[in-house]
């Protein structure tokens, strides 16, 4: 069966890096996609160039709201995706060319798999031939892996362990789950962790072309250092009523540590 693939494609003022991003989506292996372009409220020319695409594929469209937050911007497109799976891009980062290809095989092999998750790497704007594992610049070697949703939910409460655009997901095992627009950061993390309640395989590859390739370089400001100390602090309060005893002494550990942090980020924004 030739499954379609819905790709979410999320930006704000993104005119920069868009081009690269939807040439990362027409150049893809697999071609049995649709690709949802949703413009939260760009003032730059990221709506041109969006339509340029639509322009010369029919298989892009394209879809202004005003500014809400990215978490807004993808509850609007998974409303009108017709696909049988779910990829979720952000604006300014890239596909390699067999992502799809290789992700839709592994769900032909296993029909009940839930999540297939691709390898990560990072790489500057200015440097785009050099990949690493991490935001910590690592060249680890990447490793498959084959877990139950349950163990891949425990680690969820110890760290973010996806990047947005790593995952592909069924369709149908998405239910009435939706990203909540109360978080401006960490939308991706509540939505994983809600995701993994399932029961199901989730498999990590390792094949050569098949990364999400995230790039570095956006500055971090105070603000947005303050936000996502925000909103770690709402997600694992969040956590806590969901999770067992033992498991809530860690994460009552990390909370007490955002407090501290938070105390000292609100101390260098005030000068």
């Amino acid at each position: 069966m030739d499954y379609k693939v819905s790709i979410i494609v999320t930006c704000y003022n993104y005119a920069a890096y868009l081009q690269a991003c939807l040439e990362s989506v027409l150049q893809q292996s697999y071609s049995n996609w649709e690709c949802f372009i949703i413009d939260d409220g760009s003032t730059d020319h990221t709506g041109k160039l969006a339509k340029s695409f639509v322009d010369i594929d029919s298989r892009f469209r394209y879809v202004y709201q005003q500014n809400q937050g990215v978490a807004v911007a993808r509850n609007t497109a998974m409303e009108l995706i017709t696909g049988d799976y779910i990829q979720f891009l952000d604006g300014d980062d890239l596909l390699e060319i067999d992502k799809l290809k290789n992700q839709i095989a592994s769900f032909q092999k296993n029909h009940d798999l839930l999540m297939s998750v691709s390898p990560s790497y990072f790489f500057e704007s200015d440097q785009p031939q050099d990949f690493y594992t991490s935001k910590q610049k690592e060249k680890n070697t990447i490793q498959p892996f084959i877990a139950m949703a349950s163990s891949v939910r425990d680690q969820l409460i110890k760290d973010n362990i996806f990047i947005i655009s790593a995952p592909l997901i069924p369709k149908h095992k998405l239910g009435t789950l939706r990203f909540d627009p109360a978080y401006k950061t960490y939308e991706d993390w509540k939505f994983w962790f809600e995701f993994t309640k399932q029961e199901g395989q989730i498999i990590g590859l390792d094949s050569a072309n098949s990364g999400t390739l995230i790039r570095f370089g956006h500055a971090s400001l105070m603000s947005k250092k303050l936000q996502l100390n925000k909103d770690a602090l709402r997600i694992r309060i969040y956590f806590m009523a969901k999770i067992n005893p033992f498991k809530q002494v860690y994460n009552g550990y990390r909370i007490v540590k955002l407090f501290f942090k938070r105390a000292y980020l609100t101390i260098l924004s005030n000068g």
